[in-house]
């Protein structure tokens, strides 16, 4: 999605949107992979290599406008929640982002049960989250990037 003139980087750029596609159950995954697995892997692409972050932020952001299946949508959230959790974008793309996921929230609901609610509540709530984790995690914030494990992915998802 981003101009990038780096072959390498073009290639990874290519690889995690695979990967996002797998995530979202958009594209079959590889033989032995988990939902676990594959936000592991995107996770690292995005802690070890920070040019491809803010790539990963417009692909998620892609994939979950006018997605027209429901457990896609609800994946890309959940995907762009869990990234959150580990590393920010860049300052630059941060107040974008921001905004992306301001427009998805509505703060009158009460989080309790997500997994029984309608779609655009589910996304409300995950966007929530996500605004949360881009305060404590963004150029601003008190937390700074981490590589995540596996523990730590599922317990991201979790929360």
């Amino acid at each position: 999605m981003l101009v990038i003139s780096d072959k390498a980087l073009k290639k990874d750029a290519c690889e995690l949107f695979k990967l996002v596609q797998m995530y979202m159950s958009d594209r079959k995954a590889k033989l032995g992979s988990t939902l676990t697995t594959v936000a592991l892997e995107i996770c690292h692409l995005g802690y070890s290599k920070p040019p491809l972050r803010d790539e990963l932020y417009i692909q998620i952001c892609r994939q979950t406008t006018e997605n027209p299946r429901r457990e896609s949508l609800r994946r890309g959230w959940e995907l762009l929640a869990i990234c959150l959790a580990f590393f920010s974008p860049s300052p630059k793309f941060q107040p974008y982002l921001d905004s992306y996921m301001n427009r998805h929230r509505d703060p009158g609901f009460d989080f309790l049960e997500v997994g029984k609610w309608p779609i655009h509540v589910q996304i409300s709530h995950y966007a929530t989250v996500s605004c949360k984790r881009l305060d404590r995690i963004g150029h601003t914030g008190k937390k700074s990037s981490r590589k995540p494990s596996v523990e730590e992915i599922d317990q991201a998802r979790v929360s």
